[in-house]
């Protein structure tokens, strides 16, 4: 297995596979570490670059964010299956944790507005509040 470097993103690229190997997939930016695991099977001919490919679950919004907002709170629910979120930040930049506790205007990791969020973690624990009036969360599931 070939593995690439952190480009300017902070996210690490594997080009190259070779045979049936566990894949570990890390991206390291300012908001949390990410990690993915996927087996990826033997396509002969020496390997391939091969993404996995997340089947999409389904898209919500969350605008009301003056106080501490689970995910799961959006009008459809987190759907089934769903281990994977892509979140469009919009309107005004964002808090969030996932420890349980409830993150304040100036407590918590920050997410930029206009800046998307890619999280792994527990769906179902992760809250956000917005640092000023207006934020907007876009968000779409993956299983």
């Amino acid at each position: 297995m070939t593995r690439g470097a952190l480009n300017p993103y902070g996210t690490i690229v594997v080009t190259t596979l070779t045979g049936s190997e566990y894949v570990q997939l890390e991206s390291i930016g300012l908001q949390r570490i990410v990690v993915s695991t996927q087996t990826i099977a033997n396509l002969g001919g020496g390997g391939s670059s091969v993404p996995y490919v997340y089947t999409p679950l389904g898209y919500d919004q969350l605008t009301s964010l003056s106080t501490p907002t689970l995910l799961s709170s959006v009008p459809g629910g987190i759907p089934a299956g769903a281990v994977y979120a892509f979140i469009d930040v919009s309107g005004a930049a964002v808090r969030y944790r996932d420890d349980g506790v409830a993150p304040t205007a100036s407590v918590g990791m920050p997410v930029a507005i206009n800046t998307q969020l890619q999280y792994f973690g527990n769906l179902a624990a992760i809250e956000f509040i917005q640092q000023a009036a207006g934020a907007v969360l876009d968000i779409s599931f993956y299983k």
